[in-house]
């Protein structure tokens, strides 16, 4: 791996979560919390709650090079309070800033991105398994994972008559396919 690689993921992280921050102030409070019954067993700010709860195990797992993504908080104020998503998603942009410095600086190798991973894997009983993995790997993840749960945040924004940007839940790779796709498949 090399800093362009890793640089690369930041940024792209950043971009999701500036796009998820936009999308967060353009909702009214009730917006935020309410529960599109018959579509829906969560709101929007749920979802928020758990796209930050992944990137908080990122984040917060790097001093001990242990990200646990069984770690959530649910019922948390950020899911009821925009405000409070809006302070997280900037205190996790500004963590990939400082993160992506600190690789710079210190001159880390790949090999210093190294961690081990935790999630919960079956439906039907506990079971945490314990993975090996990189950083740069994590947060390729967590934002994938972010712009998914965008798609379906669209959705519920959208039954609740909020205009959404075309671009808000739209995978990368789609997007590109989409910048070089003849006019009419672009419509």
């Amino acid at each position: 791996m090399n800093i362009t690689s890793l640089e690369s993921v930041i940024e792209s992280n950043i971009e999701a979560l500036a796009q998820g921050a936009e999308l967060v102030s353009s909702l009214t409070d009730e917006q935020y919390t309410h529960i599109v019954k018959d579509y829906a067993h969560s709101c929007i700010g749920e979802h928020f709650r758990h796209i930050i709860d992944l990137f908080l195990a990122v984040t917060g797992g790097y001093p001990n090079r242990l990200v646990n993504y069984d770690l959530r908080r649910r019922g948390a104020q950020v899911e009821r309070c925009r405000q409070t998503a809006l302070t997280e998603l900037a205190e996790i942009q500004q963590w990939l800033c400082q993160f992506l410095d600190q690789y710079q600086r210190d001159n880390m190798k790949s090999d210093d991105l190294n961690v081990e991973v935790i999630s919960e894997v079956s439906l039907v009983k506990t079971d945490s398994v314990s993975v090996q993995s990189s950083y740069t790997r994590e947060l390729i993840f967590a934002g994938s994972h972010a712009v998914h749960h965008y798609a379906l945040i669209a959705i519920l924004a959208k039954l609740q008559g909020v205009k959404v940007k075309d671009s808000f839940g739209i995978a990368p790779t789609t997007a590109s396919y989409l910048r070089n796709a003849p006019e009419h498949v672009q419509k």
